[in-house]
């Protein structure tokens, strides 16, 4: 008689923020999938099909635990739990920048009783932490080549490389690490990633930034599953919409913004300089390749008139106007 794979809880990094709780994750059958650095090709192939042939689990339920508090959340149609609490204002809240949360399978419907556990991370502010960092991935941090010709080449390394095989974006690694340290290199700001990635590259994207000692932080992906009927708005906006979160959820935050010209991040970004025009430091735009998109871009940031924008080609560019604006040592 067929059975069915163990039950695999994934829980996604989530922030405790001064007025909101937020952790996310996903519940699907476990596919057996390991990443090595000497994966042979094949084996690499087989993996990344298997990251997007999930079996998702609706409607299971699941005990959160987190700083000595439960709650109860149930997966919906594509696998996913969220958590979404507000909570009063209180800055700096907790002293550690990280905490563990415990995720506990309750029931799965029509799978067997197993005892399934996971161990989630929450990322907090430090005190008195006042910059935050919203970054784009794809040719913003990881090379993906999104504009390349029917996105070929991007669809090669998605299905022809893991993590180990990715290379990050030119002068990023470094930028990044200074990024984080801030203008003293004793501060620690917080990083927040955005993607129109699938969910179901999540541990290749969370592995390559391990690899590169990138500094971590909450994810932003997309579900495929996600582009219709009602949420089709948040499959097609999910950017603007996480932005736009991030900044309601973090009020006492200024943010330097990244992002490239392969896609909509400028649009999204100036619209976030319109609506919080004192707590946008910086916005960084890479041109990824001189065409339609790329020259649009240019108007809008020339029509925008600002100082806090920058289109570069060379990260040393960027890390060169960073250092004059005192966002870095």
């Amino acid at each position: 008689m067929f059975q069915p794979d163990p039950i695999l809880i994934i829980p996604y990094i989530g922030y405790h923020a001064p007025t909101k709780l937020y952790l996310r994750g996903r519940v699907i059958e476990d596919e057996g999938i390991q990443d090595g650095v000497d994966d042979r090709f094949i084996r690499v192939i087989l993996n990344n099909f298997r990251r997007f042939e999930t079996d998702e689990i609706p409607n299971a339920k699941l005990r959160l635990t987190y700083l000595n508090n439960t709650y109860e959340v149930t997966t919906d149609e594509e696998g996913f739990y969220q958590l979404e609490i507000n909570l009063p204002y209180q800055p700096s809240a907790i002293s550690d920048v990280q905490h563990d949360y415990l995720v506990e399978l309750i029931e799965a419907p029509g799978y067997p009783d197993q005892q399934v556990t996971a161990t989630g991370i929450v990322k907090t502010l430090i005190p008195n932490s006042t910059v935050g960092v919203i970054s784009d991935i794809d040719d913003t941090v990881l090379q993906t080549h999104m504009t390349s010709f029917l996105k070929l080449k991007m669809l090669r390394k998605t299905f022809t490389s893991n993590a180990h095989g990715r290379s990050p974006m030119e002068g990023i690694v470094e930028f990044y690490q200074r990024l984080a340290k801030g203008p003293d290199g004793k501060k620690h700001n917080s990083f927040f990633y955005l993607s129109d990635s699938p969910w179901n590259l999540y541990d290749t994207i969370t592995k390559f930034m391990e690899k590169e000692a990138l500094p971590s932080g909450p994810l932003f992906l997309r579900d495929f599953g996600f582009n219709r009927g009602n949420k089709r708005k948040q499959f097609k906006e999910h950017k603007r919409i996480n932005i736009n979160r991030l900044f309601n959820d973090f009020p006492d935050l200024s943010f330097i913004l990244l992002g490239d010209t392969a896609s909509h991040d400028a649009d999204y970004y100036l619209e976030a300089m319109q609506h919080f025009p004192d707590r946008v430091k910086a916005i960084y735009i890479r041109q990824t390749k001189e065409n339609k998109n790329a020259r649009r871009i240019q108007k809008l940031v020339a029509e925008a008139n600002s100082d806090k924008i920058l289109i570069f080609k060379k990260s040393t560019e960027m890390l060169t106007d960073a250092k004059a604006k005192g966002l870095i040592f």
